[in-house]
């Protein structure tokens, strides 16, 4: 980890008034580690994404990500063969995409009531997601050209 990590992270906590005090905090209560240099690279990074998303607007923000990225793909077939539909007459599904976050989401639990540190880790579960499935089809559609 590089102290241009550590400068970028206090510069940012310091334009929303967090101190060094309260990251250090955060980084006892929810990484359970003694200090900052003890974050592995992954754990920095997400605690750069919280103070970030505490910047511009919170949950709300963190929530509209997530309608945006399940939104974009359409639709999700699951390999048991349910179909989470995410969008409807060219506007996002909520009821699609309530209905996958708790079906598939990690804590199982509706959109509205994650909090901040677990959206934070929800955001990056649907970013994962959606990555894995463009691949998949990506994968599926070579194979069939080459079949």
């Amino acid at each position: 980890m590089s102290n241009n990590r550590f400068s970028r992270l206090f510069a940012i906590a310091k334009q929303k008034s967090i101190d060094k005090e309260q990251i250090e905090s955060i980084v006892k209560d929810r990484f359970h580690k003694k200090s900052l240099t003890e974050l592995t690279d992954n754990e920095l990074g997400m605690l750069e994404k919280w103070v970030k998303q505490e910047e511009k607007g919170g949950p709300q923000k963190m929530r509209r990500k997530v309608i945006y990225l399940l939104a974009s793909m359409g639709e999700y077939v699951t390999q048991d063969g349910r179909t989470y539909k995410f969008v409807k007459d060219k506007k996002p599904n909520m009821y699609g995409i309530y209905e996958f976050i708790k079906h598939v989401g990690y804590l199982k639990k509706d959109l509205n009531l994650y909090t901040t540190d677990e959206l934070i880790k929800l955001v990056n579960q649907v970013e994962r997601f959606r990555k894995n499935t463009y691949e998949q089809e990506a994968n599926k559609a070579v194979k069939d050209l080459l079949a």
